[in-house]
């Protein structure tokens, strides 16, 4: 019933005030038939918003609050929230780089992935990665943060299980004076070897190769001059990561790119039959 009542309050100041009221032009306010089970933080590019587990607003307005990126460079995004007891939620990210009005298009799109059993208050959070695309529009757009039961839901929820909770954020896009590397790939050689490569359109800057889970960089790296790299004396069976950077003059940086993350762990080749046939004798070792 609460949830009725919120809509029907919704429609009716829409209809009384003259002029669009949030999420417009978006689709929304989006509702959930069941129950709302909060998000409690979104910490990303300069936004850090902690809200309460408790909240019954199916859909907040935050947009107040603003994320500030580059074209080309990759940021961090913390999610936590409440998950209603021992369940699983979803979260997925929406922005609408081309600041056409909907979240349609696929690099829109970030399924991040998943928390479970979480008061929302406690320690348990997920952290995944934006990668701002090239051609985004410079000038403020939104962002959509979206927990959903059960499994990833879409920006207007029309596929909700009933239970979750969204929030709209804006996010001010520049365009970069250096874009940063993207799509970083690993080939294990050996379990001590490893061919690291990226794209990027600049062939000099910087890597740094690091145990899985150390974190950015906070100083330089080792200087590449190609878009791959040859990452010698690692340890056997052992997860890595890997953050690179590009630098587009002297002393001009992009912000690092990362984590990719590789593991030395090495699957052996499949056995062959032996050779030379059973029953041959008088055959050397």
């Amino acid at each position: 019933m609460k949830k009725i009542t919120l809509l029907c309050s919704l429609l009716l100041l829409v209809v009384t005030s003259g002029y669009a009221q949030f999420p417009s032009p978006y689709c929304g306010p989006v509702i959930f038939d069941y129950d709302v089970e909060p998000i409690t933080l979104v910490n990303f590019a300069g936004i850090n918003n902690s809200s309460s587990a408790s909240s019954t607003v199916d859909h907040e307005d935050f947009t107040a609050l603003v994320a500030n990126v580059e074209s080309g460079n990759t940021y961090n995004i913390t999610l936590k929230g409440y998950t209603g007891g021992p369940y699983t939620n979803y979260l997925t990210v929406f922005i609408d780089w081309n600041q056409d009005g909907d979240f349609e298009e696929m690099d829109e799109v970030y399924q991040l992935g998943t928390i479970a059993s979480s008061s929302g208050e406690d320690d348990i959070q997920l952290v995944g990665s934006i990668l701002v695309p090239g051609n985004a529009v410079p000038g403020t757009t939104r962002m959509r943060v979206a927990k959903n039961f059960s499994g990833y839901g879409n920006s207007c929820n029309t596929t909700s299980s009933g239970f979750g909770q969204m929030e709209d954020y804006s996010v001010f896009v520049t365009i970069a004076d250096c874009v940063a590397p993207s799509m970083g790939t690993a080939v294990i050689n050996s379990s001590t070897n490893a061919t690291l490569s990226w794209t990027s359109t600049v062939t000099n800057g910087e890597i740094v190769v690091q145990p899985a889970g150390t974190g950015a960089p906070t100083g330089s790296g080792v200087v590449y001059n190609s878009n791959s790299f040859m990452a010698n004396g690692l340890t056997a069976a052992t997860a890595y990561e890997f953050y690179i950077r590009n630098m587009c003059s002297d002393g001009v940086y992009s912000s690092w790119s990362g984590p990719f993350t590789f593991n030395t762990t090495q699957v052996p080749n499949c056995a062959i039959n032996p050779m030379p046939g059973d029953g041959a004798t008088n055959v050397p070792v």
